[in-house]
């Protein structure tokens, strides 16, 4: 054969190989160039009758290299696939056989190149399979990703929802607190006929009359109520009374020196509470506290001579 020739086609089916390792590392878009690129080989066609030694020898020479190349192109492929990963082991095995044959020079020169081709689409087979599943996986990833990001954002804003949620109920916890005003407190002389007066002289009185306003609050559940009146002296102690006790304040258990239950319906409701302590009064200055589900709702002092 044509010894230009021969080492041109051999030359070419190297080239094409070392085009599909480019391939293989570069870029996945250059499939369809790299199938018209690896038609097949026209060294089969060749008349081998007519070439020299020396050109035979440079054609195994040529495919010993092309070989060695897909070698090093088979090793860089590589998939989770077990049973693809068992066949390109096969192929491997093959190619190492026949770089073998081919340095032993004692093989035909046209099997070697027909089988060598048929490697080349069967490597290129496998390219085709490894990058479609390489391209699920990325997808099923990028869809992974995305829904992590997702569930991550729904739990962020489930976070938020219950912040909002929890402050909003604080907030109506808070607005349904009720409230006083309008204090009037005054100190009560009962009379032996029963009649009652004013007075505010300690040694007259008997009772306190505590009279207030409990406000309109829309966000407050309306019915039955009890407001505790927690009557404290001078010296901070509170002062006990007929009907008095303990309740359960926001600080724990606390004592009440009087009580009253009402009809609360959201509305401005007039109320009065007497205490009537359990011995005399003192002179001096008396804090009243208010109390409701555990709340302090209002504060006022009466100052008795």
């Amino acid at each position: 054969m044509n010894k230009t020739l021969g080492i041109s086609i051999i030359a070419a089916l190297a080239l094409s190989t070392l085009g599909l390792a480019i391939w293989v590392k570069s870029s996945r878009d250059r499939i369809a160039e790299l199938e018209k690129a690896i038609g097949p080989y026209q060294v089969l066609q060749m008349d081998l009758g007519n070439a020299s030694p020396e050109d035979v020898v440079e054609a195994f020479k040529s495919m010993e290299d092309s070989l060695v190349q897909m070698q090093m192109m088979y090793d860089t492929l590589s998939t989770d696939n077990a049973e693809m990963m068992s066949r390109i082991e096969e192929q491997k095995a093959q190619i190492s056989a026949l770089i073998q044959k081919a340095k032993n020079r004692d093989y035909d020169i046209k099997k070697l190149v027909a089988e060598t081709q048929t490697l080349r689409n069967i490597m290129k087979g496998y390219i085709h399979q490894i990058d479609s599943l390489q391209q699920a996986n990325d997808r099923l990833y990028a869809e992974s990703q995305d829904a992590k990001q997702k569930a991550s954002d729904a739990e962020n804003r489930s976070r938020e929802l219950e912040s909002d949620l929890s402050q909003t109920k604080e907030q109506v916890k808070t607005g349904a607190v009720l409230s006083t005003g309008g204090f009037v407190n005054t100190g009560i002389r009962e009379r032996v006929s029963g009649a009652e007066t004013t007075t505010d002289r300690a040694s007259k009185a008997s009772m306190i009359k505590s009279t207030f306003t409990l406000r309109e609050n829309k966000l407050a559940k309306p019915g039955r109520k009890t407001i505790y009146m927690k009557v404290v002296d001078a010296n901070g102690k509170i002062v006990s009374g007929k009907g008095g006790g303990t309740f359960t304040s926001s600080a724990g258990a606390d004592t009440f020196s009087a009580s009253r239950e009402i009809d609360y319906q959201n509305s401005d409701t007039d109320i009065s509470i007497y205490f009537t302590p359990n011995g005399s009064l003192s002179k001096g200055v008396y804090k009243i506290e208010l109390y409701e589900s555990g709340n302090v709702i209002g504060r006022s002092e009466i100052y008795l001579k």
